[in-house]
């Protein structure tokens, strides 16, 4: 997902009669979007699932939730939750987009 929001290569898959503002804002959106699901995945894989490996207790496992909440507690206060919530609505309004110009 990093190699993808920072190369763009999710661009490829739109048709090539989309409008120009349109496809910019799509590399936009999907850019951050995907930077920010990067950071939620990473996030649930590390912090949380590690953490339960390394403790020999799978009840530790958590999901989607208990990761943002590491990134808040990590990024100490509530900033980088509301970058990656907004990175994940990007993400969002990026896939409205794909959903119209994706090629067949």
């Amino acid at each position: 997902m990093i190699f993808t929001g920072a190369a763009r290569t999710f661009l490829g898959d739109l048709v090539d009669g989309v409008p120009r503002r349109v496809r910019a804002v799509a590399a936009v959106l999907g850019a951050y979007g995907n930077l920010a699901r990067a950071v939620v995945f990473g996030a649930v894989g590390v912090l949380l699932f590690a953490e339960a490996a390394l403790h020999g207790d799978p009840v530790r496992t958590g999901g989607v939730n208990e990761a943002l909440r590491g990134v808040a507690v990590a990024g100490r206060g509530v900033l980088p939750l509301l970058v990656v919530s907004a990175g994940l609505a990007a993400y969002g309004v990026y896939c409205l987009v794909d959903a119209r110009y994706r090629r067949a």
